[in-house]
């Protein structure tokens, strides 16, 4: 197994079953010691996975590998190809080339409507 491979297993170990989003901060589980991000234990009254009741466990040793893992940016798809810690990937989806993100396209037609998408796309609508 490559290194990006482990990586990327590690790294879905850290995906909250139910919001998909990375844990990092408060990572609780279950009775049947399933992970869930802290956000979604608030909303749910169930384990997604099993049903089982939370507890008032963290999982102290998924949080200390959280913090020090290098996450993709949440845009890669996208395509962008950064990766970054926890805080540094937050900072980082703020400004990132690749979000979708409403743009007036009056620039382009000299009518003011919207769009939405990523910026290296209306570059390409630019040129056209």
């Amino acid at each position: 197994m490559s290194g990006r491979q482990r990586d990327s297993k590690l790294l879905k170990e850290l995906e909250c079953p139910v919001c998909k989003e990375y844990m990092a901060s408060a990572i609780k589980m279950c009775e049947n010691r399933h992970n869930i991000c802290g956000g979604c234990t608030e909303r749910l009254v169930d384990c997604a996975t099993c049903r089982g009741k939370f507890t008032d466990f963290r999982n102290v040793s998924l949080k200390k590998f959280a913090a020090t893992a290098l996450y993709p940016c949440k845009n890669q798809e996208a395509g962008c190809k950064e990766t970054f810690t926890v805080d540094g990937r937050i900072k980082h989806l703020s400004v990132c080339l690749y979000r979708s993100r409403k743009w007036s396209v009056s620039i382009l037609s000299g009518v003011d409507c919207s769009w939405t998408g990523i910026l290296s796309n209306i570059e390409a609508l630019r040129r056209h």
